[in-house]
């Protein structure tokens, strides 16, 4: 199991809705992700700061990323049982560009709450709406 934090997300609508991440190319989840043909996108809300500094691997997180978080396994990888706004994917493709890398997953699932205050990172500090 792995995860990282992804500061740019986007979600395509279509008659096959996609979401796409970026990534650093040298990270451990674009093989993780090719090899298991899904992920999990999880939506923070702005009191979830931990979490993501936990998975950007700013805070330490002995045991792992999974050791300080409750879980459970889905079909498409870990989801984080404190969570409430979660998109599944099944994997596209993976895609270099410019020093990232896109990873398009066709969206699969979806669990949405009323989040109004999401987790938000723009030049280079969180903030909020």
């Amino acid at each position: 199991m792995t995860g990282l934090t992804v500061a740019s997300i986007m979600v395509v609508e279509g008659e096959v809705p996609l979401c796409v991440v970026a990534v650093g190319p040298d990270a451990d989840l674009v093989t993780t992700i090719e090899g298991s043909g899904a992920f999990v996108v999880h939506l923070l809300d702005s009191g979830q700061r931990s979490l993501a500094d936990t998975f950007a691997l700013i805070r330490p997180s002995p045991g792992g990323l999974f050791a300080v978080v409750e879980h459970a396994q889905t079909p498409w990888g870990p989801r984080l049982t404190d969570v409430s706004d979660v998109v599944f994917c099944s994997h596209v493709e993976t895609r270099p560009t410019g020093e990232q890398v896109l990873i398009v997953g066709e969206i699969e699932d979806l669990e949405l709450s009323d989040l109004t205050d999401p987790l938000i990172h723009f030049r280079g500090s969180y903030r909020t709406f």
